[in-house]
């Protein structure tokens, strides 16, 4: 995938969470409901991000 790949997955996750937040905001979602969604939304994020981070290094060759 490469540096610059994830950097624009990861910044297009981001945006993602963002427009999540905001529609949550403007939904009338409680203050509280919407931290623990976002802190899991987070988490995920970082997750699959460190995943595809691994799957990239398994997949190099190594030398």
């Amino acid at each position: 995938m490469g540096d610059v790949a994830l950097q624009r997955r990861a910044a297009d996750l981001a945006a993602r969470v963002e427009a999540f937040a905001k529609a949550l905001h403007e939904s009338g979602v409680p203050e509280d409901t919407s931290a623990a969604l976002l802190s899991n939304v987070s988490a995920a994020v970082l997750q699959a991000l460190s995943l595809e981070l691994l799957v990239e290094q398994s997949a190099e060759p190594t030398l």
